[in-house]
């Protein structure tokens, strides 16, 4: 009788084990997770604090009257204030590559980011008219980007709004020339 209470004992010790063991393994796995969910949580503050750093750092690249910087939706946006272009046409002078090479910076500084260069003009001429040039502004800004190997042409895209996106009314002459801008639109990777 003294060795069947042992043995009742014993057994009933090895199964208080397994349900505390059952029970470490549930605690563990859920300590597993919460490890995980806070070393996602870090990763993602720190990308956004290096997107936050980034960003103040493409600011003070461009003075106030060559371009503004924005950002939207972890996009920064690049909104060029100064490009000039010959009035009706989208070629590119020398006097517009300091800014440009501004540019050139801010992207390389999100390493391989995806870029989208928009076209805008003012309201002079037809909606047409003002679409094509808008779209050829944009692709001759483009071009200076893919031949001074600053982005992938796979991760270049264009586009061009004519005048239906004008940040001010087209009523007055400063009113025009704040539309007639190019915006680049950078998007970081991890974004996308």
């Amino acid at each position: 009788k003294l060795f069947d209470e042992q043995v009742t004992l014993i057994q009933r010790s090895i199964e208080e084990l397994k349900t505390d063991r059952r029970g470490l393994a549930e605690e563990s796995q859920k300590l597993r997770t919460n490890v995980a969910s806070l070393h996602h949580k870090v990763q993602k503050s720190q990308a956004v604090v290096d997107f936050d750093q980034k960003y103040e750092e493409v600011r003070r690249y461009f003075e106030p009257h060559e371009a503004e910087v924005l950002r939207d939706s972890g996009k920064v946006i690049v909104r060029l204030k100064n490009v000039k272009f010959p009035p009706g046409q989208a070629g590119l002078g020398s006097e517009n590559f300091a800014l440009l090479s501004k540019v050139q910076k801010a992207i390389r500084l999100f390493g391989d980011p995806q870029v989208s260069v928009e076209g805008h003009t003012d309201s002079v001429g037809s909606p047409q008219a003002n679409e094509k040039l808008s779209l050829q502004r944009a692709n001759a800004v483009k071009e200076y980007l893919l031949a001074n190997r600053t982005v992938r042409s796979n991760n270049v895209t264009i586009a061009g709004f004519g005048f239906a996106r004008p940040l001010t009314s087209n009523r007055t002459a400063e009113g025009r020339a704040i539309n007639r801008r190019i915006d680049v639109v950078i998007l970081p990777k991890g974004k996308r």
